[in-house]
């Protein structure tokens, strides 16, 4: 009986892990905080990354043609695609609290408006 009871339940709870790949859907996993202060701007982001050099080597976004250094906040970016995106930028620091090396600004994905396949 135990072990009856043991299967039923290992088979239910593998039929629930095994959820096929989920969609490759473009909406930030949850609703962001923006503030009423922050600035709204559309932009473009291109479908590489290329090097870039901040506080230590990487690869950074190219947003309208300039490379970005930040994050951007619930945004997935997926090499190849071209987006254009909505974003708030708003203050990360109130007040003179601004940390060495940090961006002064906080950049959150409101939208994302297009996605397109884009070789490179």
């Amino acid at each position: 009986m135990f072990k009856k009871a043991l299967v039923l339940h290992v088979s239910i709870l593998l039929a629930a892990c095994s959820n096929p790949q989920l969609p490759n859907i473009d909406v930030p996993l949850f609703k962001p905080r923006i503030s009423p202060d922050a600035d709204l701007l559309v932009v473009d982001i291109a479908p590489k990354k290329e090097f870039c050099v901040g506080l230590i080597p990487g690869k950074c976004l190219v947003v309208d043609g300039e490379l970005f250094y930040d994050q951007i906040q619930g945004f997935r970016f997926q090499e190849g695609y071209h987006y254009k995106v909505k974003m708030a930028v708003e203050k990360a620091f109130s007040g003179s609290g601004v940390q060495a090396n940090a961006s002064p600004y906080k950049y959150t994905l409101v939208e994302v408006m297009e996605k397109s396949v884009q070789p490179f």
